[in-house]
């Protein structure tokens, strides 16, 4: 399962990378890794950029890694917090029908 999450993960940086290995290109993206003490948190920031990468890609926009961290998880449990606020008013509202 990590194998796959770690495709999923260079896939959202370079999406051509399939590609590039056919034309035996080498392609090195690297996203940045905290250097935080709390193994969490690195992991909801390394989440929170593969999604960043993610909805960029579906907006039609080049990957990029000049990206913080701290900014993209801060952005991302504020956005996860603003839908789950709108999916439980949507369940409330589905309920009473």
């Amino acid at each position: 399962m990590k194998s796959l999450v770690g495709i999923a993960t260079a896939l959202a940086l370079q999406p051509n990378l399939p590609n590039d290995w056919k034309e035996n290109r080498e392609t090195i993206v690297k996203l940045p890794i905290p250097h935080w003490k709390s193994k969490t948190l690195v992991g909801l920031a390394t989440m929170a950029m593969v999604r960043y990468q993610l909805n960029r890609l579906a907006k039609r926009k080049a990957p990029t890694v000049k990206i913080f961290p701290i900014f993209r998880l801060l952005a991302d449990q504020l956005r996860l917090a603003r839908l789950t606020k709108r999916y439980r008013k949507w369940m409330e509202k589905s309920s009473h029908r």
